[in-house]
């Protein structure tokens, strides 16, 4: 399916409205949610309302895997994504089951590397499921996936070699090139 800039809005019907500015202008290191700075909000009569943030940290699947054990997370425990999606509300850093959808966006040559750093984001979302798994999408990003829980998570990249890229645990690569 083609990819377009607003695939939330025409594709799935999303109203998109920009909160704490007049301008898009987001954060730029990464941390935890920071209501500061300018987010989005996606709404949709009849369903969740969502939250768009740029550069946060989430609590990855392996630190809530370790139980009681666990203990307060470490630096180890967050993985960073450039752009998520997460339902209205969320603050500080979400669970690796709260994240809808994840972005990683490159702007460098996509390598072997790169796709196995996105496969270890992946893990650290979701486990592998041995069936389709559904999102909350009927079109744009994905309607399922094959992982538990089931978030979308998608590589945009400007090198065209991207589009050699695929993935079996349902991560998704587009190229999109610089204007």
């Amino acid at each position: 399916m083609p990819v377009t800039p607003y695939g939330l809005a025409n594709d799935e019907g999303y109203e998109i409205s920009l909160n704490n500015s007049r301008k898009v202008v987001l954060k730029a290191s990464p941390g935890p949610i920071n209501r500061d700075y300018p987010y989005f909000t996606l709404s949709k009569p009849g369903f969740p309302t969502y939250e768009v943030w740029t550069d946060v940290e989430f609590l990855a699947l392996s630190y809530n895997m370790r139980g009681q054990a666990r203990g307060e997370p470490t630096s180890g425990d967050y993985h960073e994504l450039d752009i998520v999606m997460v339902p209205a509300g969320i603050s500080g850093r979400p669970k690796h089951s709260d994240l809808i959808v994840g972005v990683e966006c490159k702007a460098t040559p996509m390598e072997k590397h790169l796709l196995r750093a996105v496969i270890g984001v992946r893990r650290e979302l979701s486990l592998l499921a041995s069936g389709s798994s559904r999102t909350p999408f009927e079109r744009w990003p994905q309607r399922t996936v094959p992982a538990s829980p089931p978030s979308c998570l998608l590589v945009f990249s400007i090198d065209p070699e991207v589009s050699n890229f695929r993935s079996p645990f349902g991560i998704e690569f587009y190229h999109e090139p610089l204007p």
